[in-house]
């Protein structure tokens, strides 16, 4: 079989282009064809010049995947889409029950209907999460690593740094399918389209990505102190901090908008934007009621 192989050399701490080859071991027989990501212009134009039984695969991690359904806006894939996860980012794979450097596998069906999510009056698609508070800092923080040539990053360590350093607690404001609350010292405050995020964190372990009401799921870790925080991190993993009620929530809905009372960092799975004060996210289910 033609597949077309879209690959990020820049993911994996810049050895993508040679992860990337190892697909050869898996379509060994196929027909492939190699693609820099870096230096596609115009998706819709490279991938309505290809034939419609033929496959692409994107491989890359987590923002690479990000960087695709963005990139290629609303333009209707003719081809099946397969993904090789080869980044250092593999929420999504670990989601959909898979794991680094497995087969390639068809992800189609998880390209449809994606929510959008409105940062600072711009709009993108997202595969994973909205990170809003301490995971929007430490993307901030690896992304200042990365800049100075760090070579591999440890988020717990940043994390740990973060709650006892420059990293401060806000006051927000969430609505959810038009229901309001308010909290005090909130560290998290992130909107999820599937489970896991932050390297195998579980924080919305009911999340469906395929379900029927197209809802996300957004997870409040607010109301306490840093150490209450430290020790909960280990629960996040295995999806049991939800057991801590008094501090952690989660709300379901297909409208949901954050306003943070001070510019906070933020991240859409795993990319780093900045300092904003408000993000809005609505589903593919608000998408329609609003046209």
């Amino acid at each position: 079989m033609k597949y077309h192989v879209l690959y990020n050399p820049v993911c994996y701490y810049g050895k993508g282009a040679e992860e990337a080859q190892k697909i050869n071991e898996h379509l060994a027989s196929d027909d492939l064809t190699f693609y820099d990501m870096t230096k596609i212009n115009d998706y819709p134009a490279l991938l309505s010049g290809f034939a419609e039984d033929s496959g692409v695969i994107i491989c890359g991690g987590d923002g690479t995947l990000n960087r695709f359904i963005n990139d290629k806006g609303d333009y209707e894939i003719k081809q099946q889409v397969y993904y090789y996860a080869i980044g250092s980012g593999t929420d999504f794979m670990t989601d959909i029950g898979g794991k680094r450097m497995d087969p390639p596998v068809n992800i189609t069906k998880y390209l449809r209907d994606l929510p959008v999510a409105t940062v600072d009056g711009k709009d993108y698609f997202f595969l994973n999460n909205v990170g809003f508070g301490l995971d929007g800092y430490c993307s901030g923080e690896a992304e200042r690593m990365l800049s100075k040539g760090a070579t591999e990053i440890n988020f717990a360590k940043i994390a740990i740094g973060g709650l006892f350093g420059r990293f401060k607690p806000s006051c927000a404001t969430i609505s959810v399918s038009g229901n309001t609350r308010t909290f005090k010292r909130v560290y998290i405050a992130t909107t999820m389209h599937g489970r896991y995020y932050g390297g195998g964190m579980l924080p919305t372990p009911n999340q469906d990505r395929l379900n029927r009401n197209h809802n996300v799921s957004t997870i409040l870790m607010y109301g306490c102190g840093p150490l209450s925080v430290l020790f909960t991190f280990p629960a996040f993993f295995k999806g049991t901090h939800l057991k801590k009620a008094r501090i952690c929530k989660v709300y379901s809905g297909y409208d949901v908008n954050v306003i943070f009372d001070k510019p906070c960092e933020i991240q859409i799975d795993g990319e780093y934007l900045g300092k904003v004060s408000e993000y809005h996210v609505r589903t593919s289910k608000r998408q329609q009621e609003e046209d």
